[in-house]
């Protein structure tokens, strides 16, 4: 380690940073939800080697930033559509603890050159990634590559090599994680489902029957604006996946869940009286996500061109003079 230059990144404790966006020394973390959602094209520091870098093309990715020997080494931990800030953080203290110790947190262990690194806290010194952990990572980033690859050259540009590759990994390990393309997709598509389900659920907490409804629409307004990539990709999935008896079989299976949410809002909107009971539950439900489809994919094709706020305005004001 003698001889090596090293620019500080300033000693950090995973539990600082992680739950009080604070560093063991007292300085504040610099980014948040807010910035981070306005972030203009370039690096911009959260503290401690953590770097959020925008394209000009407004993809956003976490990055940890390394000055070796006067040059910097740049570690990609993720996009920011798929790492949140509170991970990004955490992952950052991971990985530099990881190269201190010479090994290389994009390559499954291999050696890597040390770096004398600050120390870490006990509590991160103590932590260990279990198999699990690990496997859940390597997936994060596959997925994180498949959707980048998807955007750029569709389904049929998207190999496992270059997944493999892309993630920093061996080209070999997305196959023998998924062992086709069709199994990684429908993997990633039940991801980004869970994902898309999980931010659904927090706007519908606590309304019922009209109003969960309308809420449907601020959660996809939200979703559009903050993962634009995502949703491109999610409708690359889509639209391109006629022909694939799997990802067909997943997405029909979504589609019929989603469907059912919707009958089931508007019965019971039908019987607490804020939804007419001459609606068809059955048909509006195809309607409805029919409009929501149709609208997100002329948003994805041309976003310059549809305003989604004022658009998924008069969706809102429509369906309130169709179901009241």
């Amino acid at each position: 380690m003698s001889g090596i230059r090293w620019k500080p990144c300033g000693p950090l404790s995973i539990a600082d940073a992680v739950t009080t966006g604070r560093a063991t020394t007292g300085y504040s973390m610099a980014l948040t939800a807010l910035k981070i959602r306005k972030a203009g094209v370039g690096r911009h520091s959260d503290g401690h080697c953590l770097y959020l870098h925008v394209k000009p093309a407004g993809e956003k990715n976490w990055v940890l930033s390394i000055q070796l020997d006067g040059s910097r080494h740049d570690f990609p931990i993720g996009s920011a559509e798929l790492v949140s800030l509170v991970e990004a953080r955490k992952k950052a203290v991971e990985w530099r603890r990881l190269i201190k110790h010479g090994i290389d947190p994009l390559n499954g262990g291999q050696s890597w050159k040390p770096v004398a690194l600050p120390a870490v806290s006990a509590r991160a010194a103590r932590t260990r990634k279990t198999h699990a952990e690990r496997t859940a990572l390597s997936d994060q980033r596959m997925f994180q590559s498949t959707i980048e690859l998807l955007c750029e050259g569709g389904i049929n540009g998207t190999t496992l090599k270059d997944v493999g590759e892309r993630s920093g990994y061996s080209r070999s390990l997305a196959a023998a994680r998924f062992e086709t393309k069709a199994r990684l997709l429908a993997s990633l598509l039940q991801t980004m489902n869970a994902r898309w389900a999980a931010e659904m659920a927090d706007y519908m907490t606590g309304r019922t029957g009209l109003d969960a409804i309308l809420a449907i629409l601020d959660a996809v307004e939200q979703f559009l604006r903050q993962r634009p990539m995502w949703t491109k990709a999610l409708f690359i999935l889509w639209y391109e996946s006629i022909s694939s008896s799997d990802i067909k079989g997943a997405l029909g299976d979504t589609h019929v869940r989603e469907r059912e949410g919707i009958v089931a809002l508007v019965v019971q909107g039908q019987q607490e009286g804020s939804i007419n009971k001459d609606v068809s539950p059955e048909y509006f439900s195809i309607q409805f996500m029919s409009l929501i489809f149709g609208t997100i994919y002329q948003w994805t094709i041309s976003p310059a061109d549809i305003d989604i706020h004022v658009t998924l305005r008069h969706v809102r004001d429509n369906l309130i003079k169709l179901l009241v």
